[in-house]
């Protein structure tokens, strides 16, 4: 089992069309780089959204077909 970081802060909350739409997500590549991530965008060849910097979020773009995996854990709220 790998050891998954803490997610970093919130951005601003956005309606939520899909479950791992416009929210923080957990994304690991094939190419062995993994990274928190919040997706704002994603067509078939082209993700966009901001990664996690460790220290900010900064805009991000990747193709889809490098993903190995991804987790978008449901967030919890009061209500």
């Amino acid at each position: 089992m790998s050891f998954i970081p803490p997610p970093p802060p919130h951005p601003p909350a956005f309606v939520q069309p899909d479950p791992c739409l416009f929210q923080i997500t957990y994304v690991r590549l094939t190419t062995g780089d993994s990274f928190w991530y919040y997706p704002t965008s994603v067509e078939r060849f082209l993700v966009s959204g901001y990664r996690w910097f460790g220290a900010f979020w900064r805009y991000f773009q990747f193709n889809p077909i490098y993903v190995s995996s991804m987790n978008c854990p449901p967030i919890p709220t009061l209500f």
